[in-house]
């Protein structure tokens, strides 16, 4: 449908088989996935990039759209498949709060996405979830799940010799 521009001038995603509109995005939102996104590509530049509302398919036929994923490889790689797991993703949370600790965070979990942070903007804090685990009927979770504030640093799975301070990261 997205082909055919059923959807043209709308953020959307298919999430558990439904269409989800995206609330529209404010300053406080685009001025976290700036300083995220640009933080974020220092600690991953040699293995790839970090991009902001990539749309990926999941296993299981999901669209999220990510406000951050960290994508191994080229760009070039990228457009090869719509499959491709990023190493990392976060969500700005500004009014979803709710949403993406639940219903993005069970879906990021069944992609095995390992390192999913979300960016609490109005409590300025990081929740960093990882270890992602399949409770059969209670679907997919991460079994650890840490919050940072702005006096504390956070690294990514994949380089946790990159220390970076929450403070730059958020507003």
């Amino acid at each position: 449908m997205a082909r055919e521009g059923y959807f043209e001038g709308q953020r959307v995603e298919l999430i558990q088989g439904q269409i989800v509109v995206m609330s529209p995005q404010g300053n406080a939102h685009t001025a976290v996935v700036f300083r995220a996104q640009q933080r974020l590509n220092h600690v991953f530049d040699s293995v790839g990039c970090v991009v902001s509302q990539y749309t990926f398919r999941t296993p299981l036929g999901d669209l999220p759209d990510p406000d951050i994923a960290a994508l191994p490889g080229e760009p070039a790689d990228w457009v090869k498949s719509d499959t491709l797991t990023p190493l990392l993703v976060g969500e700005v949370s500004v009014t979803t709060l709710r949403y993406d600790r639940t219903t993005k965070a069970s879906i990021y979990a069944g992609a095995g996405i390992t390192d999913y942070w979300i960016f609490n903007v109005e409590a300025r804090e990081i929740e960093i979830r990882r270890d992602p685990h399949d409770y059969g009927e209670d679907g997919w979770r991460y079994r650890k799940v840490d919050t940072f504030g702005l006096e504390d640093t956070v690294t990514t799975l994949r380089f946790p010799d990159h220390p970076i301070p929450v403070r730059d990261l958020m507003i």
